[in-house]
């Protein structure tokens, strides 16, 4: 049994995660160090109540704007990143974020403070998929499970390390979470601008070959191609694309009450100091669950499709955050976090392999594009008509609701594992 358990963590676990492109590598210690300073996204919603003095039903409405602006700044990168180099258009995008993020802890305790902090969203919501369309370039079917995975084992290395910082000054500095964002940030852009190749031609080669043989389709079909075709046009030709991002955003819509209604539950059965501490060490047991589970999970979920293993991301959130109905208790309470964190892992390592599998090469940064525009708008629905919920409701009554929508999402997802395999049925005859 041990030389079976030594054999299985030697080769399988490590070995799957051996032999990847060196860009991935680089990016994946790149997203390392950015986490390590994520310091605004898990603790925002405490600042803004316990710094800022904003309400519950306020900060929602904030997390919602957060959210939305995502819409414009993802169409516009995705669409520079198809034109121009993504590397160069990454690297803007990150310096950007730095410098609305410094100027928002400068102006904290003003109103201008909001004013920044969006602006700071606005372009930092776009780094994460013009990131995952550099992996895309660079990899392949076989291998992009395990890419995304490492490149998720990585964020949440250092999303484990964050908290741990952030206990340490919140307290007595809470607007230290911007530029200390900021700071790991601009440590990472000096890092990819000075090592990390453009994946430009790894791109090209890609649209090169997927052009032939799409016109070879068209010869046999006496069809004519056209010289450039439009996003629309291409997502017509994908459309389980778009069912696939809207099972998602039912997903990101329960995610997103991690950061908004986890803390403010805990607040509120806790206390502000004492919730404060058991979400930091939630929030830790988030990051090391997805270190430790990672691999397993996609050890033994990597032949699955990615729409099955979705489906079973949304088992797993209605068990986690559903559970959140019933308890009371502050430890088992943390302890539930490394069951829905199974579920986070779950999502990150299968919703860009699958936009990656299915997407037009020419068109990937505009499809990942797509793909976070539409769960978003999952992640701004979520905390904004929760926060509605309540002025009226308990959280326990809250948390119900999540289980009503993880389970929409568990059928979703059954339906569209279904019709995949019927779509691939036809064509392989």
């Amino acid at each position: 049994m041990n030389t079976l358990l030594k054999k299985i963590t030697s080769i399988s676990l490590i070995s799957q995660y051996m032999g990847l492109p060196k860009q991935v590598y680089l990016l994946t210690i790149s997203r390392l160090i950015c986490a390590t300073g994520y310091f605004v996204y898990p603790f925002v919603t405490l600042y803004l109540s316990t710094a800022e003095g904003y309400g519950e039903s306020t900060i929602g409405w904030f997390t919602f704007m957060f959210s939305m602006i995502c819409l414009p700044s993802s169409v516009i990168a995705g669409k520079l990143a198809d034109k121009f180099s993504r590397k160069r258009t990454y690297l803007i995008y990150m310096l950007l974020t730095d410098l609305f993020f410094i100027i928002t802890g400068i102006m904290t305790h003003q109103p201008a403070l909001i004013v920044f902090l969006t602006i700071a969203y606005f372009f930092d919501y776009s780094c994460a998929p013009l990131l995952n369309s550099m992996i895309m370039d660079v990899t392949t079917p076989e291998n992009r499970q395990e890419s995304y995975s490492l490149s998720t084992l990585s964020l949440n290395v250092g999303f484990a390390i964050s908290p741990m910082i952030v206990s340490l000054f919140f307290n007595d500095h809470p607007h230290w979470i911007f530029y200390g964002h900021a700071l790991a940030n601009i440590i990472a852009v000096i890092m990819l601008f000075f090592f990390l190749k453009d994946t430009t031609a790894d791109r090209n080669a890609q649209i090169a070959a997927e052009k032939a043989l799409l016109e070879a389709e068209a010869k046999a079909k006496g069809e004519s191609t056209a010289k450039e075709e439009s996003f629309f046009h291409a997502l017509k030709r994908t459309p389980l694309i778009a069912f696939f991002a809207v099972a998602s955003a039912l997903l990101t819509f329960v995610y997103a009450l991690y950061m908004y209604m986890i803390p403010l539950h805990m607040k509120d059965l806790f206390g502000p100091e004492i919730g404060t501490t058991y979400y930091s060490s939630l929030v830790s047991v988030n990051g090391l669950a997805i270190i430790f589970l990672t691999p397993f999970l996609v050890l033994f979920t990597k032949k699955n499709s990615p729409v099955l293993n979705m489906a079973l991301t949304a088992l797993v959130y209605l068990i986690g955050f559903g559970s959140y109905a019933f308890l009371k208790n502050p430890i088992i309470f943390v302890v539930m976090a490394a069951v829905w964190s199974c579920g986070e892992s779950m999502y990150f390592a299968n919703v860009s392999t699958y936009v990656a599998n299915n997407a037009p090469a020419s068109h990937r940064a505009r499809f990942q594009s797509f793909i976070e525009i539409v769960t978003k708008v999952g992640s701004a629905v979520g905390p904004m008509s929760m926060g509605a919920f309540l002025l009226t409701h308990t959280f326990a009554q809250a948390w119900l609701v999540v289980i009503a929508i993880c389970t929409i999402a568990v059928l979703f997802f059954l339906s569209l594992y279904v019709w995949e395999k019927k779509r691939n049925a036809k064509k392989a005859h």
